[in-house]
């Protein structure tokens, strides 16, 4: 499957280096994925008010998959380090392929 990353808005503000944040992105990506109930995952950063930036995960699920928001954030407990936890979580059955295509 194709691998698309959306820069994280702060980091390239701040000049953090655009490597590592490849690497976060990934690392996050795959401690979802060990899930079977998620099918692919894209991790996106989004400014925050808060925090500076918050974690926005986007998953595809399996047709007829039970999959919960709150599941997938179990997932990436314990995996990951908290701030890397998703903080908002979009779920869809629909390749993310088709809906970049749609747009």
């Amino acid at each position: 499957m194709r691998r698309a990353w959306i820069p994280l808005y702060r980091g390239l503000q701040e000049g953090h280096d655009h490597d590592r944040r490849l690497e976060c992105v990934h690392e996050v990506e795959q401690a979802l994925l060990t899930n079977r109930g998620i099918a692919d995952a894209a991790v996106v950063g989004f400014p925050d008010d808060v925090y500076g930036e918050s974690v926005v995960t986007f998953v595809e699920r399996p047709a007829g998959s039970p999959l919960t928001i709150e599941d997938v954030i179990a997932t990436a407990q314990g995996r990951i380090a908290g701030y890397k936890k998703p903080k908002h979580v979009f779920l869809s059955m629909t390749s993310r392929e088709t809906v970049l295509a749609r747009s």
